[in-house]
């Protein structure tokens, strides 16, 4: 039996481009929990390779101050926020490299 997975609803993985910087990293708090909606949320942005970086934008203006207030961080590049906050969420400073952020699970 060969199992052909359609390309259309294989996620590309995130990668988080340019790696993480030690001063970057070091204004986040040590741990971040993040709630499952506000994780997927941030997830599927970061996924949508057909968003333009304005609506890319847009959208991250729309969720960031969500998670600023959680964490007590303030940003001046939403979209590279959001995109920090889930690296460090799902392990991404535990990962191989600063750059790879880890597959997300499959059921």
């Amino acid at each position: 039996m060969v199992v052909i997975e359609d390309p259309v609803r294989v996620a590309p993985s995130i990668t988080l481009e340019p790696p993480a910087t030690t001063f970057e990293l070091a204004s986040f708090p040590h741990r971040i929990a993040l709630p499952l909606p506000e994780r997927e949320a941030i997830e599927l942005l970061l996924r949508r390779r057909d968003l333009s970086p304005a609506r890319r934008l847009e959208l991250a203006e729309i969720l960031a101050p969500v998670v600023e207030r959680r964490l007590g961080v303030k940003s001046t590049d939403p979209v590279r926020f959001l995109a920090l906050v889930y690296y460090l969420a799902v392990g991404g400073a535990a990962a191989a490299g600063p750059s790879t952020l880890p597959a997300k699970a499959k059921p």
